[in-house]
C-alpha cells in the first residue's frame, strides 16, 4: 500500500512539472487567445515604487500640498474640525500615532464645488439623530457631558475620541480636488463633468486631472501634470510613506495584530476597491 502511494504521488509530481513546463514554454496561453492578449503583456517588464517615485506636482500647482494622506492629531473645543498632520513625517508619528491602536483611513466621495476651494471638512450630523433615536442610550454616554454635544461632529471624532474611548489612529486621504467638477456650474456640467476628473481613478491611461481655485477662477490641470501615477497608484504610495514613517519610529508595530481598516465613501469607496 505504502509502494502505490509513493508511486501515485511521484506520478502526480511528474504530471504536475509537465504541466509547468508546457505553460511556461507557451508564448500564447490558450486561455488568452480568445481575447487576443499576448502572454508577455502580462509579465512586468520593470518595478515601480510608489512610494519614492509617485508625487504631486506642488512646483506647478501650490494647491496641491494639502491632498493626500493625513493623521488626525486632535481637536480643540470645536469637534466639527480635526488638526492634521503630515503621517510622513517622523515627529507627527512619534507624537501622533499610537502603536497600540489600529488604523482607519476614511476617504471623501464627489464633491460637487467644494474640495477645489478649501479643506474639505469631513462632518457628520448623525449625532443628532443619534440622539433623538436612542435618547439616553448608553451609546452616546461619552457625550453626555460635553457642552458641544449638539453640534456637528467630525467624523473622525467617533473612532479617535479624547476620553479614554480612542480606538483607532484615523487618517484621512484628502483627494478632493481630484473628486471635483470644474465647469461652470450648470446642472448638466454638475452631473457630468465629474467623470472627466475621475474616471481615471485606477488607469495611468490619459493621467488624471485635478480642479483648483486662484484668484476666484476655476481651473484644472492638464492631464497627467498634476500627478504621475493614478489615484490608486498615488494613494498606495502614501499609504506605504506613511509605513515607512510608523516603522522607523515603532520598528515592531508591523507585528502586531491590529486592524488596518479603509472607510471611502461613494466614489471613495470606488478608489479604496482600486
Amino acid at each position: 500500500m505504502k509502494k502505490f502511494k509513493a508511486v501515485a504521488i511521484l506520478l502526480a509530481l511528474c504530471l504536475l512539472l509537465t504541466c509547468v513546463l508546457a505553460g511556461c514554454h507557451d508564448k500564447q496561453r490558450p486561455e488568452l487567445a480568445k481575447y487576443n492578449v499576448p502572454y508577455d503583456a502580462l509579465i512586468a517588464d520593470s518595478y515601480k515604487d510608489y512610494a519614492a517615485e509617485v508625487q504631486l506636482n506642488v512646483d506647478d500647482y501650490l494647491e496641491l500640498s494639502r491632498q493626500g494622506l493625513r493623521l488626525v492629531t486632535g481637536y480643540g473645543e470645536d469637534y466639527s474640525f480635526a488638526n492634521e498632520g503630515m503621517p510622513n513625517d517622523d515627529e507627527v508619528i512619534r507624537s501622533s500615532f499610537d502603536p497600540d491602536l489600529g488604523i482607519l483611513v476614511i476617504i471623501n466621495g464627489l464633491q460637487l464645488g467644494i474640495g477645489r476651494s478649501k479643506v474639505v471638512n469631513m462632518q457628520s450630523d448623525s449625532r443628532l439623530l443619534e440622539k433623538e433615536y436612542f435618547e439616553d442610550s448608553t451609546d452616546i454616554a461619552y457625550f453626555a457631558d460635553d457642552p458641544n454635544s449638539d453640534q456637528i461632529y467630525d467624523l473622525g471624532k467617533y473612532w479617535r475620541d479624547d476620553n479614554g474611548y480612542k480606538s483607532y489612529n484615523v487618517f484621512y486621504f484628502h483627494w478632493e480636488m481630484f473628486a471635483d467638477h470644474y465647469e461652470k456650474g450648470g446642472l448638466m456640467d454638475t452631473i457630468n463633468a465629474p467623470f472627466v476628473i475621475q474616471e481615471k481613478v485606477w488607469s495611468t491611461d490619459g493621467g488624471v486631472q485635478a480642479a483648483y481655485n486662484r484668484n476666484g477662477k476655476t481651473y484644472a490641470t492638464e492631464p497627467g501634470e498634476a500627478v504621475n501615477g493614478s489615484l490608486a497608484e498615488w494613494f498606495a504610495a502614501e499609504y506605504m510613506r506613511m509605513a515607512q514613517a510608523v516603522s522607523r519610529v515603532y520598528p515592531n508595530y508591523g507585528q502586531t495584530q491590529h486592524d488596518v481598516r479603509f472607510a471611502g465613501h461613494s466614489m471613495g469607496g470606488t478608489l479604496t476597491v482600486a
